[in-house]
């Protein structure tokens, strides 16, 4: 039944919903039922490296090219038409200089398809 669909999310709703997210995920909040554990996601790949501030945790982000899409543009401002499927863009996402939600993005990989 067509009543049942979600309402369609504008880019600046999308990227909003995203950098929730990405805060969430940065300083321990909890993000949409998402487990946080001294701000990392429970979606960890890997072991934490240590720092004298504090851990560095890798977090595994998995969803659709449309939110890649309006992730990178906001981010990186990074205008891609097309992203492959199963294809890895890594963007280091790191807490600003206060503790208040902000962080600074820096593109490392862009849709790298070499594994497949």
């Amino acid at each position: 039944d067509p009543a049942d669909l979600p309402p369609e999310e504008t880019a600046g709703e999308a990227y909003a919903r995203a950098e929730r997210w990405i805060g969430d995920a940065l300083y321990g909040r909890g993000a949409g039922g998402v487990a946080v554990d001294g701000g990392a996601a429970a979606a960890d790949v890997g072991p934490a490296v240590p720092s004298p501030e504090e851990p560095l945790r890798p977090v595994l982000c998995v969803t659709h090219s449309g939110l890649i899409r309006i992730i990178l543009l906001e981010l990186c401002g990074i205008n891609v038409a097309i992203i492959p499927n199963t294809s890895v863009t890594v963007v280091d996402i790191k807490k600003g200089a206060e503790r208040d939600g902000h962080f600074t993005a820096k593109l490392v990989e862009l849709l790298n398809v070499d594994h497949l």
